[in-house]
């Protein structure tokens, strides 16, 4: 389940947005995470968490993620207090490193992305690390 804390300072449209929706959908024999794409949106809610460290690669930035949404099919899910990114290029499925603090379930949502990835049949591959 997405959970909103208030430490993420995001605007309200971007709470209403997150309200009730679920991240991590659970079924026999797994789970599914849903990803949903990058919205223009959602600018505040990535800007929440790329702020929180310094980041010097041009993948980690709300603008180039979202210019190139469509051609890298660009989406995203929050496991727990991680932002994770999920991308494809010509076929290969790839995951950015989740956003948040390493200390705040970085590795949980790793195994969960790893799961996912595993469940669908792709190998877990990590970009821009």
């Amino acid at each position: 389940m997405i959970q909103y804390t208030e430490s993420l300072q995001t605007g309200s449209a971007c709470r209403r947005a997150l309200a009730g929706q679920t991240a991590v959908r659970q079924f026999q024999g797994g789970f599914i995470i849903n990803f949903q794409p990058i919205r223009l949106a959602d600018k505040p809610l990535f800007d929440s968490f790329l702020r929180k460290r310094r980041y010097e690669n041009a993948h980690f930035s709300f603008t180039n993620l979202f210019m190139w949404r469509s051609g890298f099919q660009v989406e995203w899910a929050l496991l727990g207090e991680q932002l994770c990114i999920r991308a494809a290029w010509d076929g290969e499925h790839y995951i950015l490193p989740p956003f948040g603090a390493p200390d705040q379930g970085m590795g949980d949502a790793l195994d969960r992305l790893a799961e996912h990835f595993a469940a669908q049949g792709w190998p877990l591959v990590i970009r821009g690390a």
